[in-house]
């Protein structure tokens, strides 16, 4: 299997690739690879490069381009906003499986129902990394971490200023079904997922006052209630 490696476009200079010591200790120590050896680089923003090894160190490897390409981005964005998770590791699960099913942005945010955050910013966003270069993604994903729901509203609002976009709430009392709604391919979107307890009756009344429609997943009172975290793989997975 052609593993990917993955570089700040800094870390790009002319024809060369310098690995952080991270990468570096991954290349030489971890797959043992050799000077001469081809490896697969991507910047994390469009491009990907074929490249020799041409220098290992103690703490640095460096390679030379032999062959670039640019991936261009999708003009629609899908994201999720999932209201922080008491286990720690269902949350974790959730963020590496959306990055594996191709989310944009992935945000975190508090909802009333929430538990206290049991999770390390840093460790989530070497989560969504290490997923990102598993799966050979070349435009990687932004993690971004609100207080409340209004925030990441006004974020997303923003961020898509100038593009078409919708935003939803997966909720179990809601008579929109999943299959009314569709795809949408021609627009971007931002699916809101509560937390264990689900939204309170004030957050669904904000939801709505807020230009964010209700759906539920599933069909009528067939629908059944899913996991916080199977319920962003279920919506992801849709649009994959």
């Amino acid at each position: 299997m052609n593993i990917q490696f993955y570089v700040v476009p800094s870390q790009i200079i002319n024809d060369s690739i310098i690995f952080d010591e991270q990468e570096s200790k991954h290349i030489s120590q971890v797959l043992r690879k050799s000077i001469a050896d081809i490896i697969y680089v991507t910047n994390g923003v469009g491009g990907r490069f074929t490249a020799e090894i041409s220098h290992i160190g103690k703490q640095q490897v460096q390679a030379k381009i032999l062959s670039q390409e640019f991936q261009n981005k999708s003009n629609t964005c899908i994201s999720v906003a999932l209201a922080s998770l008491h286990k720690r590791d269902r949350l974790e699960w959730a963020l590496e499986k959306a990055v594996e099913l191709g989310v944009d942005i992935f945000y975190l945010f508090e909802a009333e129902n929430s538990e206290f955050p049991r999770w390390k910013a840093d460790r989530l966003q070497q989560i969504m990394l290490s997923a990102a270069k598993q799966s050979k993604r070349c435009w990687f994903p932004r993690l971004v971490i609100k207080k409340h729901i209004a925030d990441v509203v006004v974020d997303y609002t923003h961020t898509m200023k100038n593009s078409s976009f919708s935003m939803y709430v997966a909720h179990e009392e809601a008579s929109t079904e999943w299959e009314t709604i569709g795809l949408g391919n021609d627009e971007s979107r931002l699916y809101f997922v509560g937390p264990e307890g689900g939204f309170s009756n004030s957050e669904i009344e904000q939801f709505s006052n807020q230009s964010v429609r209700s759906f539920i997943l599933g069909y009528g009172n067939d629908a059944q209630i899913l996991r916080s975290e199977t319920a962003v793989v279920s919506l992801l997975a849709k649009h994959y």
